[in-house]
């Protein structure tokens, strides 16, 4: 049985270097354009340290400090998954629906408070067993949060049929995988269908532990060659719109995403004919010093946005709204300078507006292109 606990430590091993591997090649980018993929990067760090400090120890016969190592993988762990599933549904929409994201809390406080439980010493059952219901619980919470994030790759593959977004929706099933299996190692010592480190258990552990080490390894390299990946949302942009404080619209461009093969049928003609109504609905609404933020119609979404020192305000007509799209907003909003807020109110500078706001439009919005503008 040695042999087989070699290959399972040289596999965690593997798995904590892909880890490590990951929070490296991805952080900065991440922190920058993505809290919940950040926080993601990091607590894979935090997973990939404690599992090697538990094998070392293990190893050195330090069981006790091995064992206490175990009992607080589970966190970082539990984040991950959290964090996953927020940033995966970020790219549906808004906010998460309450469907989903009830029950994802519940089963992150539940297992946070289990584990709590059993690190502490709380409770008075057998501690093998109460370990092992916490590797039980963490896998079905593992597998629950991998499923919906499965799911989210289903409607972006409509979208993107790529190689770079099947790659990562492997990745997800594969780690998905590895949660499932590792709740099945440890139920079966529950049910005593084996004991605690059988050679059925260490078997098992170990096809997870292929699972998740090709899992990871499939996620670091698909993202560090296809960083900009990240940036395929699902939802259609059709135009940007940018009214002064006055209501006079200073800019107007036909925007798309950066994608060669979807048909998004946009009629350009009764989208225009409809803004130029809106137009003038809108300058009467500025004039009551009222803030508009979002009107759904059957088929278009009008989000706004207020600029700075309520200089004007940005509208994005769409399909939808995600975070992605509500960040971006707040990043606009903070590249316009006093400068531009000046020349916006300011007819006669106008036509030097256009450049620089398409500059910040692709900064800010970095998934989209403005139709008719040369590519890069």
């Amino acid at each position: 049985m040695s042999g087989l606990t070699d290959i399972i430590i040289i596999s965690f091993f593997a798995f904590g270097l892909l880890g490590l591997s990951f929070t490296l090649r991805n952080m900065r980018d991440r922190l920058i354009d993505s809290i919940y993929l950040s926080i993601n990067a990091i607590n894979s760090g935090f997973f990939a340290l404690l599992a090697l400090g538990a094998i070392i120890l293990r190893l050195m016969s330090e069981i006790e400090l091995s064992v206490l190592f175990q009992k607080i993988v589970p966190f970082p762990f539990l984040i991950i998954c959290l964090s996953g599933y927020l940033y995966h549904q970020g790219f549906l929409r808004k906010n998460p629906r309450l469907s989903t994201m009830v029950p994802m809390i519940i089963g992150f406080t539940l297992n946070v408070l289990w584990d709590l439980s059993v690190l502490l010493n709380i409770l008075s059952y057998d501690p093998e067993i109460t370990l092992a219901l916490v590797y039980v619980f963490l896998g079905i919470y593992g597998s629950i949060s991998h499923f919906l994030m499965f799911r989210v790759y289903k409607k972006i593959l409509s979208y993107y049929d790529v190689l770079q977004i099947r790659a990562d929706r492997l990745s997800t099933i594969l780690v998905g995988a590895s949660s499932f299996t590792i709740t099945l190692a440890f139920s079966f010592e529950l049910l005593g269908i084996y004991e605690s480190w059988s050679i059925q258990q260490l078997i098992i552990l170990f096809v997870a532990m292929i699972f998740m080490g090709v899992g990871i390894g499939i996620l670091v390299v698909n993202k560090k060659r296809f960083g900009e990946m990240m940036y395929y949302i699902p939802i259609p942009i059709h135009r940007i719109l940018i009214y002064n404080s006055g209501g006079v619209l200073v800019y107007s461009e036909s925007v798309s995403l950066k994608t060669e093969k979807f048909d998004f049928n946009q009629d350009d003609v009764i989208i225009s004919g409809a803004l130029s109504a809106f137009s003038s609905f809108f300058k009467e609404i500025l004039g009551t010093n009222e803030l508009l933020e979002y009107i759904k119609t059957t088929q278009y979404h009008l989000t706004f946005s207020s600029l700075p020192n309520k200089s004007g305000t940005l509208v994005i007509l769409s399909s939808g709204i995600n975070s992605f799209i509500q960040r971006s907003l707040k990043k606009f909003s903070k590249n316009i300078t006093p400068d531009l807020q000046q020349k916006m109110s300011n007819s006669d500078a106008f036509n030097s507006l256009k450049p620089v706001l398409d500059n910040i439009i692709i900064t800010s919005f970095p998934y989209i292109e403005i139709k008719g503008k040369t590519k890069k």
